[in-house]
């Protein structure tokens, strides 16, 4: 789109909210709380008479009268309004069987009359439960609101978000999109403040919000209303500031004609649209399109140099570190990394100061408040990462987190070790994987980024025998996942608290993800997540299997929460959407914490395990597990089984064998004691292994102190 049609376009479809013409001044509420008819008709016409200019109202529909006298007070409305032009009737009670012949009437009448009508319908502000919410979006309203609302008007939903409710703001987006419901509205409740919210809830809802701006936005209006949303609930700040930019108030009075107090619906937000924004917006937008073409056409040259020996590779000495990775995009796998190279620093050198680089700060700044060693982290923009004047004050800079795989943010990791590299300061990579890579560009990159380390290790052999192929005179070791040490350094730490818990019943976790193109590659978006509905089905039976045959209470627990990189918490609802409702199965809907995460699983029998890092999670609490193994053969988690001989207890993604999985989990749960052994032992074969390379490549010994599994 040219940068003039940009304009047009913008101010075509935002022109009535950038100048105020619907006006809060221009909209009426009605509330209809009582059950009769119309007792007063004379004193609801004389308030009207005093609103003549009003040319919109809001109709809130309490209790839904019957449809005579829905019909008199559309009527009284056309008589009295003669500026009349659009209704919305406001359905606030969901939780009961509507009288929807009422409904259908005014729709008549309007057609009739020429009215624009819609369906606006808010979610109660007290839900604070599943079964709350379930009894609110039944099976019976969806067809409703198919069959008799959306064949013949608009309709659209508001839900207000508070503490009580704000867990369930998902499973309300995801509700539209089931009935086709295509304009909604999420906003804060005026009251509560931002204070009231803590300080995990702020995180989930920013995160919403910025999913919502990103994703679910139907113009640019809605999307810059949600990122300020965003910055305003990911800041601490002390509490909300008032954003109402809508002069005047709106007047709501009952049928009878008493104005009420309080009640305000009013779906108008108004953020603030300035001439300025769609400026900004439309140079941006061509600025993206030229970049994209440039990149595309423009083949970038990864050439590096000569290759420059590091003054200081020895860890003992480095007092400052620049570390980089996926940071800021981080599941719970890549912080129990960072949580192991932070760990291996400090047991070097103490008082080393850390750099962190990041892709999206606000998830990197809720990390730190995760682990003990990034409290005084220094945080960089990961596109910032290469500034000489940075690089001249690290002694090393670290690949910590994530593998070297196909992904645009290698290229900024390739810029940073090339400035090391110019500098001569250590480039370190630190138990990463290698691959999967799909294009030539990724893989000159990480050839490039191979040829500058100058030590470290990657996490296994197929590892290092890619990194082989790709570069065959790199530096590196193989050894294991860093996250292996970090977890089994949290479950001594807590061995006390394990050996005094007594439990009447088993307990089960789940660790499942929704597949993507990363590990299907050449795949369609809508295949692979035709794929994923199939795969949660199966999962559902495997689920429901240990509920109904073992009475095991299930807890479905995420490993990654923020939009970023895929919401486990939505493929979780996906599974368990098909899954009995008698069932024990509870979806931990609350984002987890690092520790939060580790706590719940820890209390767990058995597991499903999906995503790798919940493989080592498991392996690493001794936590017998069924593995989903979706990254293929030579992948990681077929690695990582064979290396701990537990390849039969592992099910190939979209190849889940309803019979075989469920006899595999019978026979695990009758044998758990030793394979929770077992997977104890082979935790310390992989730390030893960890910590020999440790010692090789870094003339470092780690003295963890090795407790025996039993």
């Amino acid at each position: 789109m040219s940068k003039i049609n940009f304009f047009k376009n913008a101010l075509r479809n935002d022109f009535g909210k950038i100048f105020g013409i619907n006006s809060r001044n221009d909209i009426l509420q009605l509330a209809l709380k009582e059950q009769s008819s119309l007792d007063n008709k004379n004193a609801l016409s004389k308030r009207l008479v005093q609103y003549r200019q009003v040319r919109e109202v809001h109709i809130i529909d309490y209790i839904t009268m019957p449809g005579f006298s829905f019909i008199k007070v559309f009527e009284l409305l056309n008589q009295q309004l003669s500026n009349l032009k659009k209704v919305k009737v406001i359905v606030e009670s969901l939780d009961k069987r509507q009288d929807f012949s009422a409904y259908m009437s005014i729709i008549k009448y309007a057609e009739e009359n020429g009215i624009d009508l819609s369906f606006v319908i808010p979610v109660s502000e007290k839900i604070n439960s599943k079964k709350q919410f379930s009894a609110i979006l039944n099976k019976d309203l969806k067809t409703d609101l198919h069959n008799i609302f959306l064949k013949r008007i608009p309709v659209s939903c508001l839900f207000i978000l508070n503490p009580e409710n704000c867990l369930f703001a998902d499973d309300m987006l995801l509700f539209c999109k089931a009935v086709g419901i295509t304009q909604f509205l999420f906003k804060p409740s005026r009251q509560p403040a931002i204070s009231k919210f803590n300080n995990l809830e702020r995180f989930h809802i920013a995160q919403f919000f910025k999913k919502l701006a990103k994703f679910n936005s139907p113009d640019y209006a809605y999307s810059k209303y949600y990122n300020e949303l965003f910055l305003e609930y990911s800041t601490s700040t002390v509490d909300r500031v008032n954003k109402n930019n809508n002069p005047g108030e709106v007047k709501t009075f009952d049928q009878n004609g008493n104005e009420l107090i309080g009640i305000d619906y009013d779906l108008n937000f108004a953020p603030n649209l300035k001439v300025s924004d769609f400026a900004q917006r439309g140079i941006k937008k061509v600025s993206g399109i030229i970049q994209k073409k440039i990149t595309q056409t423009q083949k970038l040259s990864f050439e590096i140099g000569s290759i420059q020996s590091a003054k200081i590779n020895n860890p003992k000495l480095w007092k400052q570190v620049l570390i980089t990775g996926w940071y800021g995009t981080e599941t719970a796998g890549d912080k129990a990394i960072l949580g192991e190279v932070l760990y291996f620093i400090k047991s070097c050198s103490p008082n080393c100061k850390i750099t962190l680089t990041t892709i999206f700060d606000h998830v990197s700044l809720q990390t730190n408040h995760e682990l003990d060693d990034l409290k005084n982290v220094v945080l960089v923009n990961i596109k910032k990462g290469h500034t000489p004047e940075l690089i001249e004050k690290m002694d090393a800079v670290i690949m910590g987190g994530g593998p070297l795989m196909e992904s645009q943010s290698m290229i900024d990791v390739w810029r940073i070790f090339k400035e090391a590299n110019k500098q001569q300061k250590a480039r370190i990579i630190f138990g990463c994987g290698v691959g999967p890579i799909h294009t030539d560009q990724i893989k000159e990159v990480t050839i490039a980024i191979l040829k500058m380390t100058t030590a470290g290790f990657v996490r296994d052999e197929e590892s290092y025998d890619y990194a082989s192929k790709l570069f065959p005179q790199h530096v590196l070791k193989f050894a294991c996942d860093p996250a292996v040490a970090f977890v089994r350094r949290w479950r001594l730490a807590n061995q006390s608290k394990n050996r005094a818990k007594v439990k009447n019943s088993l307990n089960g976790a789940t660790l499942l993800r929704a597949n993507t193109n990363e590990f299907s590659s050449g795949s369609k978006d809508w295949a692979v997540n035709k794929m994923n509905f199939s795969a949660a089905k199966q999962f559902s039976c495997l689920v429901e299997h240990l509920c109904e045959t073992h009475e095991i209470k299930v807890n479905m627990l995420h490993m990654n929460a923020p939009w970023v990189g895929g919401d486990d918490r939505l493929f979780n609802r996906l599974v368990i959407s098909q899954t009995k409702p008698s069932n024990d199965i509870y979806n931990e809907r609350a984002y987890l914490t690092l520790e939060g995460l580790l706590e719940n699983l820890n209390d767990a029998d058995f597991s499903l395990a999906m995503r790798y890092h919940g493989h080592i999670f498991s392996m690493a609490l001794g936590i017998p597990f069924i593995s989903i193994d979706y990254t293929g053969i030579k992948g990681k988690v077929f690695s990582l089984m064979s290396r701990i001989g537990y390849i039969d207890w592992s099910e190939k993604w979209g190849e889940v064998d309803e019979r075989r999985a469920t006899e595999r989990i019978d026979n695990l749960i009758a044998e758990r004691t030793y394979w929770s052994t077992h997977l104890l032992e082979q935790t310390e074969v992989l730390v030893s292994k960890l910590h020999d390379v440790y010692a090789e490549v870094f003339d470092v010994h780690i003295n963890d102190t090795v407790l025996s599994p039993n």
